[in-house]
Order: C-alpha cells, then structure tokens, then sequence
C-alpha cells in the first residue's frame, strides 16, 4: 500500500512539472506576433543599409576625380 501510494505522488508530481511547463509556454498567437516583429525589423534594417550605400555612392559620385581618388585611398586604409 506505501509503495501504491508513493508511486501515486510520483505520477503527480510528474505530471505537475509537465503542465507547469506547459503552462509557461506563450500562446501562438504571442509567439506568431513576436516573428512578424522580428521579421519587420530586419526588413527596416536591410532598407536602412540599402539607403544607406546608395547615398554613399550618390555623395561619391558628386565629388570631382582627384577627391574621389583620395575616398578611395582612404576607404582602402580603413579596411586594412
């Protein structure tokens, strides 16, 4: 009978840890907004650096040869 019994409260406790594991989990819905977030942001990343060099090479672009001879240069040091 004690060992019934003892086997019992295993089986409940057992059984506690996986609801309360369970229950620790966010819904679907949370974790289906939480990826739209995510993918939204790495959208707004990706156009931010897209603008990004194609303002670069519209500002190169300005300058005369000699000046964008020197940006080269200078682009090239800071890459070593």
């Amino acid at each position: 009978m004690k060992l019934f019994i003892r086997r019992i409260v295993i089986f409940l406790a057992a059984l506690l840890l996986v609801v309360g594991v369970d229950a620790q989990k966010p819904s679907r819905k949370v974790r289906k907004a939480e990826h739209k977030a995510e993918k939204k942001e790495t959208q707004q990343k990706k156009a931010y650096e897209k603008a990004r060099q194609k303002e670069l090479k519209r500002r190169y672009k300005m300058q005369n040869p000699e000046v964008q001879k020197r940006m080269k240069q200078s682009k090239k040091m800071q890459n070593i």
